[in-house]
């Protein structure tokens, strides 16, 4: 069976009317209410979200012939700001084009 071409943006999610008409991808919008995650590795404040994660693991050694495993558990506190960040700048477009934009020179580029 041949494949079929969909217009699609490439994401995972199903095909939407919406695709075409919204600027954002339905998945990335905001949404008036947070997620909050309920566990007792996890603490909210204001400012900031933490997380504590535990890496378990196992070390191995070889002694004439003896494996012997031996679990490990590696601590991570991973913290994160609430408030989302600003990013980029406003140039000036003389930044980029000191020339004058004038008709004759956008003809000439």
């Amino acid at each position: 069976m041949a494949p079929t071409f969909t217009n699609s943006s490439g994401y995972t999610t199903p095909d939407s009317e919406l695709e075409s008409i919204v600027p954002v991808h339905p998945t990335a919008a905001r949404r008036p209410h947070s997620l909050v995650v309920q566990s007792e590795n996890t603490s909210y404040t204001d400012e900031h979200i933490t997380s504590k994660y535990y890496n378990r693991g196992a070390d191995v050694t070889v002694s004439n012939g003896q494996f012997t495993v031996t679990p490990t558990i590696q601590p991570y506190e991973f913290q994160t700001e609430r408030a989302v960040g600003r990013t980029g700048s406003v140039l000036p477009v003389s930044q980029f084009f000191p020339q004058r934009l004038t008709p004759q020179y956008i003809d000439s580029c």
